[in-house]
């Protein structure tokens, strides 16, 4: 998920995709399934 959103950023003006904006989408992806797993555990 986190690729294809960088692929569209870096198609839209003034926009720039880099490795630190997929970190972030990668870090908030894990932080929401480890929540997640939390509250239906």
């Amino acid at each position: 998920v986190g690729v294809a959103d960088e692929l569209h950023q870096a198609t839209l003006p003034g926009r720039v995709a880099g490795l630190d904006d997929l970190l972030a989408d990668a870090v908030g992806i894990g932080l929401g399934l480890w929540v997640a797993r939390g509250i239906w555990r």
